[in-house]
């Protein structure tokens, strides 16, 4: 409670509890004498003569139960209770007190900037990516009418499992490993593969390895001793320019008619970053 409520308490103590209180004794000998005249008036006259004889006042039995003579004046006896009753109410209506209109102002907003993050859009699937499944998902063609997709006849380990793509490996050959996908509408985007390059062809433009999207050539490597390798590389290919586009990707190569080269790609895959 705060000194407001403390001194309003206080004040109620003392205008309930003090006996000395005018108001309290006017209404007390009103209300005495109010009962007393009801009382006299259904007692017999043998009560007034024994109660005249002994010297007793008469007292309506509930003027004795809420008064006491004291000093000459009648007090409650329910006085304290009274003001306890008083005391408790007070202390509801503090507790209840009324909301207040400065009470149901809004507090004050915090704003909290969070920075937007966007979810890569899923990159689609290469089936059959790592050529296990042998000649599935891919369209497979060879001028020599061979199959490109094989898991025997070459000499290299595959990059994974058994079996890889292999492109050349004659005189006078061609042959195109391809298939068709759908690509989101936001990149980034790139073509993941691995490759070899095995050959004893000086020249490196008698026998090449190209990568087409649709018909647009977007990579070259020529089949020579200069770019033969001992183990797997990683070419990737920026697709951003094709976002949202269904395209056609394909691995083709081909030789003259003279030195054997050979071209062997594997796990082939697209992901978010180069």
């Amino acid at each position: 409670m705060n000194p407001t409520q403390i001194a309003l308490v206080q004040h109620v103590l003392e205008e309930e509890v003090m006996p000395t209180t005018i108001d309290h004794t006017e209404r007390t000998i009103a209300v005495g004498q109010l009962e007393t005249f009801s009382y006299n008036q259904h007692r017999s006259p043998r009560t007034h003569a024994a109660e005249a004889a002994s010297g007793d006042s008469p007292q309506p039995p509930r003027l004795n139960a809420l008064w006491v003579q004291k000093d000459g004046r009648l007090q409650m006896r329910w006085t304290l209770s009274l003001a306890l009753l008083t005391l408790c109410a007070l202390c509801l209506s503090f507790s209840h007190a009324p909301v207040m209109a400065q009470d149901l102002e809004p507090a004050a907003t915090t704003r909290v900037f969070l920075p937007l993050v966007t979810k890569a859009a899923a990159l689609p699937l290469v089936a059959n990516g790592d050529f296990e499944q042998g000649r599935v998902a891919w369209e497979d063609v060879s001028k020599s009418g061979l199959p490109l997709i094989k898991n025997t006849g070459f000499s290299l380990t595959p990059h994974s499992g058994q079996y890889l793509a292999w492109l050349g490996g004659l005189n006078d050959e061609d042959g195109i490993l391809a298939q068709t996908f759908a690509l989101p509408a936001t990149g980034p985007i790139y073509l993941h593969y691995v490759y070899q390059v095995r050959s004893n062809e000086a020249n490196c433009t008698f026998d090449v390895a190209r990568v087409f999207v649709n018909a647009t050539r977007v990579s070259e490597t020529g089949l020579c001793i200069t770019n033969e390798t001992t183990d797997w590389k990683s070419g990737s290919i920026n697709l951003g320019a094709y976002a949202g586009q269904t395209v056609r990707i394909a691995f083709y190569a081909i030789t003259d008619e003279s030195v054997i080269s050979n071209f062997y790609v594997d796990d082939v895959a697209f992901q978010a970053t180069p």
